[in-house]
């Protein structure tokens, strides 16, 4: 009996350990990579800082929400990985030029609202709502609507 109650209890410690939702802890603007900074400064210095989040792992990973809404992930050398600005446009800095130019030639007075990087493989979401996969030859491989 008193194994089953030994189980019991480790199991327990161990649902609560795996389900524990505790692994995102705020961090001030400082704490963040130097990358990460120099992304914010650069391209949304006129914008409030509102949040910003590390999630802790073997590679921790950042989050920074803006007051316009922009959300900005990082990895844990700070490069970016996810831009959304569901009322903004994303920099043109931050989209690889071939993509700029298939937009501009195939989506004429359409506006980049996100932008997502695995990798060297890009993902963007128009203004209407399209969203453009491409490889890493910047080549479009998917369209989704």
């Amino acid at each position: 009996m008193k194994r089953f109650w030994i189980a019991l209890l480790g199991a327990g410690l161990f649902a609560t350990a795996a389900f524990a939702g505790g692994d995102e802890v705020p961090v001030r603007m400082h704490e963040l990579p130097d990358a990460a900074k120099t992304l914010v400064k650069k391209y949304f210095h006129d914008i409030e800082v509102v949040s910003a989040t590390m999630e802790k792992g073997v590679a921790p990973s950042y989050e920074v929400k803006l007051a316009d809404g922009t959300k900005i992930d990082f990895d844990a050398r700070g490069e970016w990985t996810d831009v959304e600005r569901p009322g903004g446009v994303v920099p043109d800095g931050l989209i690889p030029q071939p993509i700029l130019k298939f937009v501009a030639a195939n989506y004429p007075g359409r506006h980049v609202r996100g932008v997502e990087r695995d990798g060297r493989n890009h993902e963007i979401t128009l203004d209407n709502g399209l969203e453009l996969k491409f490889n890493r030859r910047f080549r479009l491989v998917e369209t989704d609507h």
